[in-house]
């Protein structure tokens, strides 16, 4: 395999060919339709093309190694890079009709002994995320059980999410719920305790928002009589 290697990859029902520039954030930035999208590390933005909306997001490390490697992973195979894994996964879950973005093309530029890439997802209207609706507004009971059976499909498709906390649940203005950011998810049959350490952590994710609103005298809407309702409709 040559040393440096362009890889783009996408679905063969979409009628445009992507091109590497097409990937590129800085490409966007420039364009009046084009928007940054708040959550995560700051690598995602909300771009049109054919009139039609995408969220195109680059792989960004987190943690201490994101000092020395910002953005590059080690090559060890397409098939085991971020973005054909998360295109598996969110296929496997489009598919199984769960609320999640289809991934419709993704980026690898290969470098030596790394890579960089990005994806491009369908974007889902949303009123934004759980997090950020909780700061002003409030869920029924009846909300956070359906939130809690969208949860439940979820791990009923064998799917571990990696990191699913109140920034990585859109609510639109139905109340209905979608799941975005399958970064490092995994299809995992059983699940066994994979599953209860999603729950998990997004009631972690929930209660450490609560408490630095709270620390700023900010409201946050949530209770663990919420999160109880939550349970019962995974159950």
């Amino acid at each position: 395999m040559p040393i440096n290697q362009l890889i783009i990859k996408q679905l063969e029902t979409i009628d445009y060919q992507f091109t590497q520039r097409d990937f590129e954030l800085s490409y966007w930035h420039t364009k009046n339709n084009s928007e940054a999208l708040t959550g995560g590390r700051g690598a995602s933005q909300k771009i049109t093309i054919q009139r039609q909306f995408y969220v195109l997001r680059h792989y960004l490390r987190g943690g201490l190694i994101a000092r020395f490697l910002r953005d590059q992973y080690l090559w060890t195979g397409l098939k085991n890079s971020r973005p054909y894994q998360e295109q598996q996964v969110t296929q496997h879950a489009f598919q199984k009709l769960l609320p999640v973005p289809e991934v419709v093309a993704f980026c690898v530029q290969k470098n030596g002994l790394f890579y960089r890439a990005s994806i491009i997802s369908r974007f889902i209207n949303n009123s934004g995320t759980l997090a950020g609706w909780l700061f002003d507004s409030t869920l029924a009971d009846q909300q956070w059980f359906e939130l809690g059976g969208v949860i439940k499909r979820l791990h009923q498709a064998d799917i571990f999410h990696a990191d699913l906390n109140a920034n990585n649940i859109l609510i639109d203005d139905n109340g209905q719920f979608s799941i975005i950011d399958f970064d490092k998810a995994k299809i995992v049959s059983p699940l066994g305790t994979a599953a209860d350490n999603n729950i998990q952590r997004l009631l972690r994710s929930l209660k450490k928002i609560q408490t630095s609103r709270h620390k700023q005298g900010l409201a946050f809407n949530f209770s663990l009589t919420q999160w109880q309702q939550l349970i019962e409709g995974y159950r």
